[in-house]
């Protein structure tokens, strides 16, 4: 059908608001270190670069309060110690 919007598959974020996360790969963000931890506030929309969702983040001991912002590739759920 020409003209017709195509609508795109809902993807299903592995992060909700409060879940811990650990980032994984440092780099573009130089301020943090594989291993920093931090909680999801909220996901932005899908990244144009391929990399999944944005994810933005409350680092632990960031003194300034101002959130990051993570590709879904940058970080992974925080292992709780048993």
């Amino acid at each position: 059908m020409v003209g017709a919007r195509q609508e795109r598959p809902r993807v299903r974020s592995p992060y909700k608001p409060g879940d811990r996360v650990c980032v994984v790969r440092a780099g573009r963000l130089h301020e943090y270190r594989a291993g920093d931890r931090g909680t999801v506030l909220s996901r932005s929309h899908r990244s144009d670069n391929g990399s999944g969702a944005c994810y933005i983040v409350s680092m632990d001991g960031a003194g300034d309060g101002i959130p990051a912002v993570f590709y879904e590739d940058e970080i992974e759920p925080e292992e709780r110690p048993h």
